[in-house]
Protein backbone atom coordinates (compact mmCIF):
# COMPACT_ATOMS: atom_id res chain seq x y z
CA UNK A 1 0.00 0.00 0.00
CA UNK A 2 1.16 3.14 -1.20
CA UNK A 3 0.26 7.27 -0.41
CA UNK A 4 -1.08 8.83 -3.66
CA UNK A 5 -2.75 11.50 -4.27
CA UNK A 6 -5.16 12.61 -6.59
CA UNK A 7 -5.79 15.75 -8.32
CA UNK A 8 -9.12 17.33 -9.20
CA UNK A 9 -9.76 19.99 -11.43
CA UNK A 10 -10.97 22.92 -9.25
CA UNK A 11 -14.05 25.55 -10.34
CA UNK A 12 -10.91 27.72 -11.04
CA UNK A 13 -9.69 25.70 -13.59
CA UNK A 14 -6.49 24.70 -11.24
CA UNK A 15 -6.00 21.19 -9.96
CA UNK A 16 -6.00 20.81 -6.26
CA UNK A 17 -4.69 17.72 -3.99
CA UNK A 18 -6.60 15.03 -2.10
CA UNK A 19 -4.73 13.05 -0.38
CA UNK A 20 -5.57 9.23 -0.48
CA UNK A 21 -3.88 5.95 0.21
CA UNK A 22 -4.44 3.58 -2.70
CA UNK A 23 -2.86 0.50 -4.25
CA UNK A 24 -0.77 1.49 -7.36
CA UNK A 25 -0.80 -0.60 -10.53
CA UNK A 26 2.99 -0.80 -11.05
CA UNK A 27 2.09 -0.46 -14.91
CA UNK A 28 0.31 2.73 -14.49
CA UNK A 29 3.05 4.14 -12.65
CA UNK A 30 5.39 2.97 -15.34
CA UNK A 31 2.86 4.64 -17.86
CA UNK A 32 2.84 7.83 -16.12
CA UNK A 33 6.58 8.11 -16.04
CA UNK A 34 7.07 7.77 -19.27
CA UNK A 35 4.40 10.31 -20.08
CA UNK A 36 6.27 13.03 -17.64
CA UNK A 37 9.16 12.18 -19.82
CA UNK A 38 8.38 12.10 -22.65
CA UNK A 39 6.64 15.76 -22.11
CA UNK A 40 9.95 16.87 -20.71
CA UNK A 41 12.24 15.46 -23.47
CA UNK A 42 9.99 16.83 -25.89
CA UNK A 43 10.20 20.98 -24.09
CA UNK A 44 14.43 19.94 -24.17
CA UNK A 45 14.76 19.18 -27.63
CA UNK A 46 11.73 21.79 -28.71
CA UNK A 47 13.30 24.49 -31.04
CA UNK A 48 10.29 26.08 -29.54
CA UNK A 49 11.05 28.17 -26.80
CA UNK A 50 9.04 27.27 -23.59
CA UNK A 51 9.43 30.21 -20.53
CA UNK A 52 5.89 30.10 -18.89
CA UNK A 53 6.43 27.57 -15.92
CA UNK A 54 2.43 26.86 -15.53
CA UNK A 55 2.10 25.39 -19.14
CA UNK A 56 4.43 23.19 -18.30
CA UNK A 57 2.31 21.57 -15.20
CA UNK A 58 -1.16 22.09 -17.92
CA UNK A 59 1.45 19.91 -20.33
CA UNK A 60 2.22 17.25 -17.53
CA UNK A 61 -1.14 16.82 -16.13
CA UNK A 62 -2.95 16.67 -19.68
CA UNK A 63 -0.56 13.73 -20.22
CA UNK A 64 -1.15 12.02 -16.91
CA UNK A 65 -4.88 11.17 -19.00
CA UNK A 66 -7.72 10.73 -17.23
CA UNK A 67 -6.00 8.89 -14.44
CA UNK A 68 -7.36 10.65 -10.73
CA UNK A 69 -4.48 8.80 -9.09
CA UNK A 70 -0.96 10.03 -9.65
CA UNK A 71 2.29 8.40 -8.48
CA UNK A 72 4.39 10.43 -5.90
CA UNK A 73 6.81 11.20 -8.87
CA UNK A 74 4.51 12.38 -11.24
CA UNK A 75 2.96 14.59 -8.41
CA UNK A 76 6.11 15.97 -7.78
CA UNK A 77 6.83 16.91 -11.52
CA UNK A 78 3.59 18.78 -11.53
CA UNK A 79 3.91 20.42 -8.27
CA UNK A 80 7.85 22.07 -9.48
CA UNK A 81 5.95 23.56 -12.07
CA UNK A 82 2.60 24.90 -10.22
CA UNK A 83 4.61 26.71 -7.59
CA UNK A 84 4.36 30.32 -7.99
CA UNK A 85 8.06 32.30 -7.65
CA UNK A 86 7.90 35.49 -6.10
CA UNK A 87 4.63 34.43 -4.02
CA UNK A 88 3.54 37.51 -1.77
CA UNK A 89 1.04 34.20 -0.11
CA UNK A 90 4.28 32.38 -0.21
CA UNK A 91 6.28 34.53 1.57
CA UNK A 92 4.03 35.92 4.00
CA UNK A 93 2.03 31.81 4.76
CA UNK A 94 4.63 29.49 4.17
CA UNK A 95 8.05 31.96 4.79
CA UNK A 96 9.44 31.13 1.22
CA UNK A 97 9.93 32.30 -2.31
CA UNK A 98 7.36 30.23 -3.96
CA UNK A 99 3.87 29.40 -3.00
CA UNK A 100 0.94 27.35 -4.14
CA UNK A 101 -1.96 28.78 -6.39
CA UNK A 102 -4.79 30.13 -4.04
CA UNK A 103 -8.27 30.33 -4.15
CA UNK A 104 -10.24 33.27 -2.38
CA UNK A 105 -13.75 32.62 -2.12
CA UNK A 106 -16.31 34.99 -2.11
CA UNK A 107 -16.89 34.91 2.00
CA UNK A 108 -12.75 35.76 2.41
CA UNK A 109 -11.91 32.17 2.95
CA UNK A 110 -8.46 30.92 1.07
CA UNK A 111 -7.85 28.13 0.02
CA UNK A 112 -3.89 27.07 -0.91
CA UNK A 113 -4.28 24.91 -4.30
CA UNK A 114 -1.07 22.51 -3.13
CA UNK A 115 -0.67 22.24 0.35
CA UNK A 116 2.95 22.53 1.77
CA UNK A 117 3.38 19.18 3.71
CA UNK A 118 3.13 17.99 0.29
CA UNK A 119 6.72 19.14 -0.31
CA UNK A 120 8.93 16.69 1.37
CA UNK A 121 12.81 16.15 1.49
CA UNK A 122 12.14 13.07 -0.87
CA UNK A 123 10.69 15.37 -3.42
CA UNK A 124 13.23 18.13 -3.52
CA UNK A 125 15.67 15.05 -3.74
CA UNK A 126 13.81 13.76 -6.33
CA UNK A 127 13.14 17.18 -8.17
CA UNK A 128 17.41 17.44 -7.88
CA UNK A 129 17.28 13.98 -9.65
CA UNK A 130 15.06 15.28 -12.50
CA UNK A 131 17.09 18.48 -12.97
CA UNK A 132 20.62 16.56 -13.84
CA UNK A 133 18.74 14.87 -16.25
CA UNK A 134 17.92 18.40 -18.57
CA UNK A 135 19.74 21.21 -19.78
CA UNK A 136 16.87 23.24 -20.87
CA UNK A 137 17.12 26.16 -18.46
CA UNK A 138 13.06 26.27 -17.50
CA UNK A 139 13.29 23.17 -16.62
CA UNK A 140 16.37 22.76 -14.57
CA UNK A 141 15.50 26.62 -12.92
CA UNK A 142 11.95 25.14 -11.71
CA UNK A 143 13.92 21.53 -10.35
CA UNK A 144 16.21 23.42 -8.69
CA UNK A 145 14.77 26.54 -7.40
Amino acid sequence: MCIRYKLQESHFGRFIFDITIVIMDTDLQSKQKDAVIGVLTKIETSTQKFTEDHAVATLLRLSLGTEDIVSNEALADVIAFSLYEESDYGIANWNCYFGPPVATYENGAIKEQILRELITSEMVGYWRGQASLFGNPVLRSRYLG
